[in-house]
């Protein structure tokens, strides 16, 4: 829960994420074996062998 309240986010699988894609949070991130939560300030990059990295968007 965000310091507000509750928050809409998007889910997406894990398997329909392709390299080079960039996502802003909030999101959720699921797979059969792991969940990955990205805040509101955060984004998410898929890099070119799969690998999702988390950023806080100051940081891009």
């Amino acid at each position: 829960m965000a310091a507000g309240g509750p928050v809409d986010a998007a889910v997406f699988l894990r398997e329909s994420l392709v390299p080079g894609q960039q996502v802003a949070g909030p999101l959720v991130v699921e797979e059969g074996t792991a969940t990955t939560v990205v805040f509101g300030d955060q984004l998410l990059t898929v890099d070119r062998y799969g690998h999702l990295f988390v950023r806080t968007r100051e940081d891009q």
